[in-house]
């Protein structure tokens, strides 16, 4: 797995001013899971895909990537997702590409891989849409996961579900902080579990 999970924060005062920076080495921690993605290593799974890459390193790492696929060197579906990844953060138009390599993938341990990395882009922002990319794709992983990898996606998508979403993107935070907003929430919440993310719209957890 890419990042560990954070330890609970204890106060929402902690919270303030801090969620949404990236967590610290987050760029260097991205560019490796770049670049094994490029070299089409297969991640686990339960890997956490989307924490902030800086959008002068993300470029720099689109132009990389699409040289390669323009290279007449073998593409995998692995370097694919990582030209998901750098041109999400690039501010590209993300949308047609992702379809496509969702739609073309025929294994369905490969087409958790897009949906689970899209899902968790979308989640960063807090897009209401997420959701609709990180179920089927949890649902597509789970047969092929190892139970220590099932339990621990399962877990995370349980805490993260917490979090009010909204049609607007919002500030990119990391694993890190989305974790740490989610288990502030559900403790006020008396730790019930939310049958569906909550509405940003209609919610202000900070404030």
């Amino acid at each position: 797995m890419f990042v560990t999970l954070s330890t609970e924060c204890t106060s929402i005062g902690r919270l303030r001013g801090r969620i949404g920076r990236p967590f610290p080495c987050a760029g260097v921690m991205v560019s490796e899971m770049l670049s094994r993605l490029l070299s089409g290593c297969e991640p686990s799974l339960a890997s956490w895909f989307a924490d902030p890459l800086p959008r002068a390193q993300a470029k720099a790492w689109l132009a990389r990537i699409r040289r390669q696929r323009h290279s007449g060197h073998a593409f995998s579906h692995c370097a694919a997702v990582a030209e998901l990844i750098a041109g999400y953060w690039a501010d590209q138009q993300v949308e047609p590409g992702f379809a496509n390599l969702a739609a073309t993938l025929a294994q369905a341990e490969q087409r958790a891989l897009p949906l689970l990395c899209y899902g968790q882009l979308l989640l960063a922002r807090r897009r209401r849409a997420a959701w609709e990319w990180l179920q089927p794709g949890f649902e597509l992983a789970a047969p092929s996961l190892e139970p220590q990898d099932y339990f621990r996606l399962l877990r995370r998508h349980e805490c993260l579900r917490a979090l009010p979403l909204g049609d607007q993107a919002m500030e990119p935070a990391s694993l890190h902080s989305l974790l740490r907003e989610a288990r502030v929430i559900r403790r006020l919440q008396g730790g019930r579990e939310p049958r569906r993310p909550l509405d940003r719209n209609h919610v202000d957890t900070l404030g």
